[in-house]
């Protein structure tokens, strides 16, 4: 019976399809270490490059064993050094994007601008410097950095200042004081102040909205005028 051309035999042995699946376990596992930095997934990468030690180890006690001999460990130095020094860079700048998100291009301009957060009701807008990104090459504009965050979070919150003090102003004007004011809501003492202080919850500003729409609100508030 003729034996078939394309079906070779295997004459590999043992050892060496060993040696051949450890060594594409350790390709495969750099690889996904790699990837994982290139995320910034460094808990899967943490994870990843213990299993990609483990086998390095299983493969240099191998090599000392003359059960192999073709494992080189000096590209796989190369591999890891290049992981520390990437895993490295990525932990330094892991919130630094210079990219454009929509074509990828490294060609972003940087410029500050003015920028005003939403007028509040009874307040006023509120001026900040923002950070505003250009992609030279698609033109998009935006933050790419994510730097406004902070910056729009406290010029959101002077404004929502500004609103209560304008409004607590008013009420002042109609003859509502703090102290009478505090004593128809049952609120403790000095909540007012505080109020003015800039210490007040979103609950407190919804209240003093509604109250300097409908002031006659106090008066069904206050137990004494029933």
């Amino acid at each position: 019976m003729k034996k078939d051309p394309s079906k070779q035999e295997d004459t590999k042995t043992p050892m060496e399809l060993t040696e051949e699946y450890l060594t594409s376990q350790v390709r495969h596992r750099a690889f996904r270490v790699l990837r994982c930095i290139s995320r910034n997934d460094f808990n899967n990468a943490n994870i990843e490059q213990v299993k990609l030690k483990t086998h390095i180890k299983t493969m240099n006690w191998l090599k000392q064993k003359d059960f192999i001999s073709k494992w080189d460990k000096s590209s796989i130095s190369d591999w890891l050094q290049k992981l520390r020094n990437e895993q490295k860079l990525k932990s330094e700048q892991k919130l630094i994007m210079n990219d454009c998100p929509v074509c990828g291009s490294n060609s972003v301009n940087e410029k500050s601008v003015a920028a005003f957060t939403r007028i509040q009701p009874y307040g006023s807008k509120v001026e900040y410097e923002a950070v505003e990104n250009e992609c030279l090459d698609c033109g998009e504009v935006g933050d790419f950095r994510a730097k406004n965050d902070d910056q729009i979070e406290l010029a959101l919150k002077e404004s929502h200042h500004i609103s209560v003090n304008s409004m607590l102003e008013y009420l002042s004007t109609c003859g509502v004081t703090p102290s009478y004011l505090e004593r128809a809501l049952e609120l403790p003492a000095r909540t007012v102040a505080m109020w003015k202080d800039g210490k007040f919850s979103a609950a407190a500003v919804a209240l003093l909205k509604i109250i300097r729409m409908y002031p006659w609100i106090l008066q069904i508030c206050d137990k004494k005028r029933y």
